[in-house]
């Protein structure tokens, strides 16, 4: 996830936060390549699907949810 969140800011120049409103490249063409990993969008979208699950994994209480936790954080 941390990963993710600094892709995020490679690609947009900001920070992520939760229910943000995703910036839009401005002035650079549409056919220009994304930065690796995908655009703001759908970098966002990972950084939640990501939250999701651990948000699952936390709930679940299960003895071993720390050690998956920990791995998707990474």
């Amino acid at each position: 996830m941390l990963d993710l969140k600094a892709q995020f800011k490679a690609a947009t120049g900001k920070d992520w936060k939760p229910g943000m409103a995703v910036p839009t490249a401005t002035g650079t063409p549409e056919t220009s390549a994304p930065a690796a990993g995908g655009g703001g969008e759908e970098l966002n979208n990972k950084i939640k699907a990501q939250g999701d699950s651990v948000r699952d994994l936390k709930s679940q209480k299960a003895p071993k949810v720390r050690n998956l936790v920990i791995a998707v954080l990474d």
